[in-house]
């Protein structure tokens, strides 16, 4: 009898004795697990803070990004209208330089046979003046010839007068009162004077 309420107590004994173990550790594994939780809590709200921290810079980063974009962007559009502009500005400059060129070839071309017409005009008026001034030489030589022979035969009737005693020019004048009268023909021509032609020279 007495070793069953001995057994009978130290089983009661045994099971308090391993709930209160059982109690203990429990409430030492929830401790456990309440700092591992309250630590995996911190470490997420820490990688929360960092992974925010980071999100925000990369939402700085792609803002400025963005606004570089949107203002290459912009230039690009205004470099695409300078061109364009200064595409439309060239092609009328070029039309106008065709139509310029046009007009100048034009132009030439009336200058060029104008020029021809007027070149041709005039090598023929200079051979006409080369004509003109052969003319005039041989004219000039006539004349002079003419002169030549119109004078020696005015010496020669001068001479052939003298020689009859038939005074000319000054030289009745300065004859001597000593001197006999010149013999007189009948049907005696009037004083003949001495005619100085001028001379043309070639």
């Amino acid at each position: 009898m007495p070793d069953a309420v001995y057994l009978f107590l130290g089983a009661v004994f045994g099971v308090v004795a391993g709930v209160y173990l059982a109690s203990h550790h429990s409430h030492r594994l929830k401790k456990l697990v309440e700092d591992e939780k309250r630590l995996a809590v911190r470490a997420v709200r820490s990688a929360t803070d960092q992974l925010s921290t980071r999100l925000e810079q990369r939402e700085q980063e792609l803002a400025q990004y963005q606004n570089r974009l949107d203002d290459e962007r912009k230039n690009a559009e205004l470099g695409v209208s300078k061109i364009k502009a200064d595409f439309a500005r060239l092609t009328d400059r070029k039309e106008k330089l065709e139509k310029l060129t046009k007009e100048l070839e034009s132009q030439t071309g009336v200058l060029k046979s104008e020029l021809q017409t007027t070149t041709e005009d005039a090598f023929r008026e200079l051979a006409q003046f080369h004509d003109v001034g052969t003319s005039l030489e041989r004219v000039i030589d006539s004349y002079t010839q003419l002169m030549e022979t119109v004078e020696s035969r005015l010496l020669a009737i001068n001479a052939r007068l003298r020689k009859l005693g038939i005074a000319t020019g000054d030289g009745a004048n300065a004859r001597s009162s000593n001197e006999p009268e010149p013999k007189t023909i009948e049907n005696q021509p009037a004083d003949v004077p001495r005619v100085e032609y001028p001379r043309v020279n070639r």
